[in-house]
């Protein structure tokens, strides 16, 4: 009996055995599936990290590829830097800009009186070389070879850096250097430019025999007003005009802050049937050396003069109006200009020694003068011309000087100019009194004058 009661207990055990290990089963089916997700999760996980991973490698890569980020002299750092040479290398030029060559003939009854060296001589021999760098930079070296007849000089005429300034509404160059300063028309023209052989008279007296150039920074800017264009141009430089070596005063000029020039000038240019008109408005003040007559202890009168110096520093101001027409395609030319020298008592030099006031012998006061010049151009590429020009003379007392004449050119080609000059001097009957023998007896002046231009100069002149 115990052993059925027992094998039937064993029996129930089973059978409720058997019931509860696939009840226990599907109860834990929820949590067997929370685990795959888990798993599947962490991986996607690990995969989306290595993909990070390897796009962070590859950046990684491809900054230390670059020049800036590099740390030693790799093939991938160097070969943008030879791309760079070769983009500097498209983006400068130098050209050959302008050659040039001016001979004359003085073929004058009385050359010889003005002591002017040999009738005939290569006057000026001028070579251009300009440097472009992309669209804004330009730089320009000019070297004139002058051949007064006696002497030989070879001077850097031009010597600037032109910038081309980011400017919307205006064309603006900033000039940076040795050039013309921006005073009227003719003095910023080469002496090559000129229909006649010289600068008229009243701009080789006030401002300089070779027009008026300096060395300092210059702002020119033009703006379009309807059919207008209006220009102005500021500038200041080291000194006003050439120096004079046989002036020595007791401080250069260029020397001292005091001796800077500044002035300017404002331009409209407009056309209408056919033509073209000009005007202009220029000034110009700045320090430049006038002579001392003083005389030495030992001959005349007890007034010493220090050693080496006669000349003394004097404030000058120039003012100028200009005007020029064009007709037909500037087949017909007629310009002009006034100008006027002021030299009031403030401007004149503070001497320490007050018995050289006495022996002053500069510009003083106001002094007029200007010039008128037409020009035609006839068939078969000839051209002729006039020009009459007049002043209140410092170097005749501050009289009446003035001088008038014509020209009759061929002109072969363009480029090249062969012309024929007259002037005769004519001062006021007082004027002439002051002059030297030498100097009435060479009034008229006749040159033969051979001129060649291969170019053209940069902006930094007008010619």
């Amino acid at each position: 009996m115990p052993n059925v009661l027992t094998h039937s207990a064993r029996l129930v055990a089973a059978g409720a055995l058997a019931i509860a290990v696939p009840a226990i089963a599907g109860g834990q089916q929820p949590d067997s599936a929370a685990v795959r997700d888990s798993l599947v999760r962490d991986s996607v996980a690990r995969v989306e990290a290595a993909r990070a991973d390897s796009v962070r490698r590859s950046e990684l890569a491809r900054i230390r590829g670059e020049p800036r980020a590099s740390a030693g002299p790799t093939v991938a750092a160097t070969s943008p830097v030879v791309d760079d040479r070769e983009t500097i290398a498209k983006e400068l030029r130098i050209t050959g800009s302008a050659i040039s060559g001016d001979m004359i003939a003085d073929l004058s009854p009385r050359a010889a009186a003005r002591d002017d060296g040999s009738r005939i001589r290569l006057r000026d021999v001028e070579g251009a070389i300009e440097a472009t760098y992309g669209p804004r930079v330009t730089g320009l070296l000019t070297l004139t070879l002058t051949d007064d007849g006696s002497s030989r000089a070879l001077t850097a005429t031009d010597a600037a850096v032109i910038v081309r300034l980011p400017t919307t509404l205006t064309d603006a160059d900033l000039i940076v250097g040795a050039t013309a300063f921006p005073f009227g028309r003719s003095a910023q023209l080469h002496r090559h430019a000129l229909v006649l052989p010289d600068q008229p008279l009243p701009v080789r007296v006030l401002l300089g025999a070779g027009g008026l150039r300096g060395t300092g920074i210059q702002l020119r800017t033009i703006r379009a007003l309807g059919p207008t264009l209006l220009s102005v141009e500021v500038a200041v430089t080291d000194r006003f005009g050439a120096r004079v070596d046989s002036l020595r005063p007791g401080e250069p000029v260029d020397q001292s802050l005091a001796g800077v020039a500044a002035g300017g000038r404002l331009g409209v240019q407009f056309g209408a049937i056919g033509s073209r008109f000009v005007l202009g408005a220029s000034s110009i003040s700045g320090k430049r050396e006038q002579p001392i007559g003083c005389v030495y202890e030992g001959t005349v009168g007890p007034v010493p003069c220090p050693e080496a110096v006669n000349a003394a520093n004097t404030r000058l101001t120039v003012l100028g109006v200009d005007a020029s027409a064009a007709w037909a395609d500037s087949i017909i030319v007629i310009s002009g200009e006034w100008m006027r020298m002021v030299v009031g008592a403030t401007d004149l030099p503070v001497f320490t020694n007050p018995r050289f006031a006495p022996f002053y012998s500069g510009v003083n006061g106001t002094y007029d003068g200007g010039y008128l010049d037409a020009g035609v151009r006839l068939p078969r590429g000839l051209a002729a011309g006039a020009r009459t020009e007049w002043l209140q003379n410092p170097d005749v007392g501050g009289l009446n000087d003035a001088w008038f004449g014509g020209y009759l050119g061929i002109i072969p080609f363009t480029g090249t100019r062969l012309t024929a000059s007259w002037q005769r001097r004519a001062p006021s009957a007082r004027a002439l009194l002051t002059m030297t023998p030498e100097d009435r007896a060479a009034r008229d002046r006749v040159v033969v004058r051979g001129t060649v231009i291969l170019g053209r100069h940069s902006r930094a002149g007008l010619d």
